[in-house]
């Protein structure tokens, strides 16, 4: 699955932390469930900002990429292993809001999110659109 925080989407202006958050909590969830549940889940989550294209037409949203910026973060993705890599552009643009490990030259692995409970009322309403999506 690919999410994208973008300002035409969620209202804000920087939506990095809110991604961070977001993921973070998507992270948790799926570990609780892999701690009780015969039927593991196999994931990785990975954060990156670039340039897209974005619609918005009969409420149905529509993106395109410039230059690698999906590219990037599925590989990120795929090599994740359970964990939340995030971009050096992104770790740029959250320097002293997010504590994080280099893995590579280029990608991070996110270790914690300070100040993450001025986030908890966006992703309280995140996750309630994600329910009325799927039901």
């Amino acid at each position: 699955r690919i999410v994208i925080f973008a300002k035409a989407i969620t209202g804000e202006a920087n939506n990095n932390l809110i991604a961070a958050a977001i993921a973070n909590q998507i992270k948790e969830t799926l570990n609780t469930h892999n701690r009780s549940s015969k039927t593991k889940i196999k994931y990785g989550i990975a954060i990156h900002v670039g340039e897209l294209i974005t619609e918005s037409k009969e409420n149905k949203f529509r993106f395109t990429s410039i230059g690698n910026t999906i590219s990037t973060v599925k590989n990120m993705a795929e090599t994740s292993n359970s964990q939340i890599l995030i971009s050096e552009a992104f770790r740029e643009k959250t320097i002293g809001k997010i504590k994080a490990e280099k893995v590579s030259s280029k990608v991070f692995k996110m270790q914690e999110l300070k100040s993450r409970h001025k986030y908890d009322e966006f992703i309280k309403r995140f996750e309630e659109k994600q329910r009325k999506n799927k039901g």
